[in-house]
């Protein structure tokens, strides 16, 4: 079995548009949401920065 995870930007119109098939999860209010602060807005989760962000919320896991 394979899961695939993808993020997706739900501030932008039709970004739910981009869910096709399979679970789509809200985490905005279980993990920190980066887009929440100004200064990594318009970055991804591949930047190491951003990572460490989201990482930070308590109960969160590598």
């Amino acid at each position: 079995m394979t899961a695939v995870i993808s993020s997706i930007g739900v501030r932008h119109d039709g970004a739910h548009d981009l869910v096709t098939n399979g679970l789509y999860l809200d985490l905005r209010h279980a993990l920190r949401n980066p887009a929440d602060d100004p200064t990594m807005r318009y970055r991804t989760g591949l930047d190491d920065d951003v990572y460490a962000h989201v990482l930070k919320t308590p109960g969160a896991l590598p």
